[in-house]
């Protein structure tokens, strides 16, 4: 009974199962082993996730944030067999982290330009007579 003892087939029996009977060599040789063909994969997008994550911290939190999520979303997307969305993920993550960039850029360059403003008017008026 290929090693099983009565108590053994008893306790298969008890649950519904059956024990496994054949070993490799009891296997018909008429029968072909079956192979799986898979189209080529496609290498997995870049997530761009280092510039979402720079966005983050040095830019614009905001855009940030939703580049990192999207960023994230390549991985899984790829898991799934769905190259369409990693790619489409993709390509969200690097506009969000582009425009986060653009933002942080903008705004610095305003701060800049008031401050500029300010320190002008301040030594303007420190030169004035009273």
């Amino acid at each position: 009974m290929n090693g099983q003892t009565s108590a053994g087939n008893a306790e298969y029996k008890k649950y519904g199962y059956q024990p496994i009977t054949r070993f490799p060599e009891e296997i018909p040789e008429d029968i072909e082993p079956a192979v799986i063909v898979r189209p080529p994969q496609q290498p997995i997008p870049d997530n761009h996730l280092a510039f979402a994550i720079f966005v983050t911290v040095c830019c614009c939190l905001p855009f940030g944030i939703v580049a990192i999520v999207k960023a994230s979303q390549v991985q899984t997307f790829y898991a799934m067999e769905d190259y369409q969305g990693a790619v489409e993920s993709s390509r969200s993550a690097k506009s969000w982290s582009c425009a986060g960039l653009a933002t942080g850029v903008v705004i610095l360059a305003l701060v800049i330009i008031i401050d500029i403003v300010c320190i002008s008017i301040v030594a303007a008026s420190s030169d004035a007579p009273h």
